[in-house]
């Protein structure tokens, strides 16, 4: 009889019996290995572009509205140049926290790049996904870490794009919120454009 926990050798292979409630937790804890970025716990790339694919099918059925936020962080190269690779993902690590506290409940979290962040939220118009920039915007400006004595501070530029209808692509979409960004970044930085 074989019971929880047992293992089972055939050949050069080793399986392990999981029964019951283990077993969920086993799968929990894989999804969120494969979904997440471990640093700062917001959802992957990979994960980001199967959601905005599946927010964008929705969209289209229904005839819904949704929009999508690009930031990246004003200067961080500097941040590590000036105080450390390790201080940069303090930066990142908190300045993620601290913007999932900010979100409603069906926004998507994302890093995307090394300090490039994407938002996708459904159900919001480019106004909505606009007052939610300047929020974010504001919030990192205020946000201040300290890290190993030292407080940092860091800046935000955001490309924001509202789905223009079921002839936009989720491609196109992320290319227009990133030429935005760009934008923000050659108007000054730490600001958004739409």
């Amino acid at each position: 009889l074989v019971q929880n926990g047992d293992l089972i050798r055939i050949g050069q292979i080793t399986l392990k019996f999981i029964q019951g409630a283990a077993e969920g937790a086993y799968h929990e804890e894989l999804y969120r290995l494969v979904t997440l970025d471990p640093l700062t716990q917001a959802y992957n790339r990979r994960h980001f572009e199967q959601e905005l694919a599946r927010e964008h099918s929705r969209s289209v059925r229904y005839g819904r509205k949704f929009s999508l936020i690009l930031f990246d962080f004003d200067h961080f190269k500097e941040i590590n140049d000036q105080f450390g690779h390790l201080a940069g993902d303090a930066v990142l690590k908190e300045a993620a926290a601290q913007i999932r506290e900010r979100l409603r409940r069906d926004d998507i979290l994302a890093r995307v790049g090394g300090e490039e962040f994407a938002i996708l939220c459904p159900e919001s118009d480019l106004d909505g996904a606009c007052h939610l920039a300047s929020d974010l915007g504001e919030l990192i400006r205020k946000l201040r870490v300290i890290y190993e004595g030292l407080t940092i501070q860091a800046t935000i530029s955001l490309g924001v794009a509202e789905w223009s209808g079921e002839d936009e692509t989720p491609d196109a979409l992320y290319q227009r919120a990133d030429r935005l960004l760009y934008e923000a970044k050659e108007r000054g930085r730490d600001r958004y454009c739409r």
